[in-house]
């Protein structure tokens, strides 16, 4: 309740500490005016809401140890068999086999030796990260922490790769509160900070539920990745469905990233049949395990 005087006027600010990601309401505001003997008569007005969106913690990496099988891109890497044609970094003697057209002719004549050109190797990193927000897929004890914990992981991954100026996409089960239906949940890759924004939004907003299986997310969206791309598939659990889809999608020439975030039981288990069949199986139990990134 606030008094005033004639010709006074009252200023009031409320400071909002956002603690927790999500997408809150703010308001109606109603304020009922009048004057103290009831003399006049009371008025009220009401003003609209205002929606509040909290993005979810974002934790910077410096290498998360990403594969990836599509070349010609514009990061660094180790293999040859990646060279990118647009970065020459030098020259050296023709050896048997070398194709005739990275011969350096101009070199070559100055030397009197047939030399060949050198090239940088990269790769390009397209990503989709599939977010598991199943609640049955998580123990009864991680189903708080654990989802939210893979929320922080998804966001952390999909800054780092639009950091590094690659394209990445983000499919989930769970439920935006702004979305009519569930194709609503998946974003197809993009470059840029403009859909980094897109993808914060919607982590901000999703909620875990009793949902569909994540196997049966990557079942339905695999079919139109293309070739080489990245599946980060961040989930509380491996199930043996989920290992086969995987499969499938590692012959269909996708590298796949398995990333256990919570307490899983088996997460063992799961790495060594992972590494059986070169499926890469990592183990978040909580926010520290980042630090492994952060190197």
């Amino acid at each position: 309740v606030i008094s005033l005087g004639p010709r006074k006027a009252l200023r009031l600010e409320y400071a909002l500490k956002a603690r927790r990601r999500g997408y809150y309401a703010v308001g109606p505001l109603e304020i009922s005016t009048g004057d103290l003997l009831g003399l006049s008569s009371e008025i009220i007005s009401q003003t609209g809401k205002d929606y509040l969106t909290v993005y979810p913690r974002v934790v910077p990496l410096t290498d998360p140890f990403l594969p990836s099988r599509s070349p010609m891109g514009t990061l660094r890497h180790r293999q040859p068999i990646y060279e990118d044609p647009s970065r020459p970094t030098g020259k050296r003697d023709y050896q048997a086999g070398d194709s005739l057209r990275r011969i350096d002719w101009k070199a070559s004549a100055a030397t009197g030796k047939l030399q060949v050109k050198l090239f940088e190797p990269s790769i390009a990193l397209e990503t989709v990260v599939f977010l598991n927000l199943n609640l049955n897929e998580y123990s009864l004890r991680d189903r708080v922490d654990g989802t939210e914990l893979a929320i922080v992981a998804a966001a952390s991954l999909a800054n780092w790769v639009i950091s590094k100026r690659q394209s990445t996409g983000l499919a989930t089960n769970g439920v935006d509160v702004l979305a009519s239906n569930l194709d609503a949940n998946a974003i197809p890759s993009r470059k840029g900070r403009a859909h980094l924004m897109r993808i914060l939004e919607s982590l901000a907003r999703v909620r875990a539920l009793e949902t569909s299986s994540l196997a049966a997310l990557l079942r339905r969206y695999r079919p139109g990745i293309p070739w080489g791309t990245t599946l980060i598939l961040i989930t509380g659990s491996v199930s043996d469905e989920l290992f086969d889809e995987a499969l499938q999608a590692k012959r269909a020439g996708m590298s796949i990233v398995i990333l256990l975030c919570g307490r899983f039981r088996a997460a063992q288990e799961a790495r060594l049949r992972g590494n059986a069949v070169g499926i890469p199986v990592l183990d978040l139990q909580d926010e520290e395990g980042f630090r492994a990134w952060q190197r």
